[in-house]
């Protein structure tokens, strides 16, 4: 899969000044963070060493935008995702 994520310090830089984070997908519920880790990130799972969110229980607006973020990600989608979209 070909993954569409931010290729600069400066792309990661922005991503925190703005309160969001890029991350790939490893399976249905460990997503590995290719961003800064940010604190409101603790709220939503654990995290592994290696920067891998593992989501037991995705909240019920995370869980939704993540089957839109399947179908992007499966699409070889350029560009941003938003949610809600």
């Amino acid at each position: 899969m070909k993954l569409n994520c931010p290729s600069s310090n400066l792309e990661f830089k922005l991503l925190s000044h703005i309160n969001s984070i890029a991350m790939v997908p490893v399976s249905q519920t460990i997503y590995h963070l290719i961003s800064d880790k940010l604190e409101w990130l603790d709220l939503l799972g654990r995290f592994s060493i290696e920067k891998n969110l593992i989501l037991d229980q995705p909240e019920s607006f995370l869980e939704n935008f993540l089957v839109d973020a399947q179908q992007f990600w499966l699409n070889n989608t350029k560009g941003t995702l938003h949610s809600g979209k």
